[in-house]
């Protein structure tokens, strides 16, 4: 909307390219797409004879796609924006995906940690890793973190981009490419293996050509170091992920029993000072609490009442109110346990693992998910 452009920045920066874009496309009648040539599960001599040649690549996008249940569906391989060969998981067709990840040949992937952890677990080591388009989108737009930055936590409030890190975004912003995101969820529901094939090759060109432009932009800004730096990091948090964090159970578990007394001595004094139990999960329970017991100033969500952590902290830093010093006590506590000290956190060798993200904040620091392993 274009009121909303006016107030945040990012979405003025991104309206202006759109509309930038639009004009030019407006000069000629047709859309103008390249002609490209897709090898999609070709016979073996044509693919070898291709694999061959992209050995002699100086950059080499890859990408893969899964099946539903998580199975290997397909590897890609560009070694242009218009040449891209598609080589279907089977055990014949193995040693040539092997032979191409493990070539010296520089890969380039978006949201590669993901396809180098999966090839990994099927034996295929993805060798010269040296540009991840996910890292250098970041780096030219920090804006694009995904998930809530560390500054808003601190704020106290979520902060939305209209910049994204995903590879439709990026396609948008880097390419002259028609949308074609939504034909890989299309062919895979209806198992359309033409298309699926041709939506792998799809990114695999995409992935080559958003490289090229953000080499260009990233060496026109000056920020091709912080990019370099980044990337070094992409190997150390593989064997970091890989290798998790040895937890001593018996520790583990003094400290959850701690937490549960705590959190139960805490649920005991909340009820003493109003007078009834109190399920703290409740979300009807606590805002009646807070509105109607205690009569506390309303805290407004999306035009509702909230009563999620950063207004209780609110609330408790402006009145004092000890009902709510002791809800949050429980709550903390419930949290804790919830999120680190249950059995299914730890893998079967008593390590912790997750998955650290170099393009997660918009400060640069590292954030983690659960992991892919």
């Amino acid at each position: 909307h274009p009121a909303y452009v006016m107030r945040v920045w990012e979405a003025w920066g991104l309206a202006e390219h759109d509309l930038r874009r639009a004009k030019e496309e407006s000069t000629t009648p047709e859309l103008v797409v390249p002609q490209r040539h897709y090898y999609l599960d070709p016979s073996d001599d044509v693919r070898q004879r291709l694999v061959a040649e992209m050995l002699g690549a100086q950059w080499l996008a890859v990408d893969i796609e899964c099946w539903d249940d998580h199975s290997m569906a397909c590897v890609g391989f560009a070694d242009s924006a218009n040449r891209a060969l598609v080589v279907p998981w089977r055990p014949e067709t193995i040693a040539d995906i092997e032979l191409l990840c493990g070539s010296s040949v520089q890969k380039v992937l978006q949201n590669g940690n993901f396809d180098a952890t999966k090839l990994a677990q099927q034996g295929i080591t993805l060798k010269n890793f040296a540009w991840e388009t996910m890292i250098g989108h970041h780096t030219l737009m920090m804006e694009s973190a995904s998930g809530q930055d560390e500054m808003s936590v601190a704020m106290g409030r979520k902060k939305t981009s209209v910049l994204k890190k995903g590879l439709a975004f990026q396609v948008s912003l880097y390419t002259k490419r028609p949308y074609y995101k939504d034909d890989g969820k299309l062919s895979r529901k209806t198992f359309d293996l033409n298309s699926y094939w041709r939506y792998n090759a799809d990114d695999c060109t995409s992935t080559w050509e958003i490289r090229q432009e953000q080499e260009r932009l990233l060496n026109e800004e000056g920020t091709m170091g912080v990019f370099l730096e980044a990337m070094e990091l992409v190997e150390p948090l593989s064997v970091i992920e890989r290798r998790g964090v040895r937890i001593d159970r018996s520790v583990m578990d003094s400290i959850r029993v701690q937490l549960e007394q705590e959190e139960q001595e805490h649920q005991a004094k909340l009820e003493q000072l109003v007078g009834r139990p109190v399920n703290v999960k409740s979300h009807k329970q606590v805002t009646e609490l807070l509105y109607k017991t205690l009569k506390l100033p309303k805290r407004v969500k999306d035009g509702k009442l909230t009563a999620d952590k950063h207004a209780l902290k609110g609330l408790y830093e402006k009145t004092k109110n000890p009902a709510l010093r002791e809800l949050l006590g429980v709550r903390e506590r419930r949290d804790l346990k919830e999120r680190y000290l249950h059995s299914g956190a730890l893998s079967s060798d008593s390590r912790i693992r997750c998955n650290y993200d170099p393009t997660g904040t918009t400060t640069g620091r590292l954030s983690s998910r659960e992991s892919l392993l």
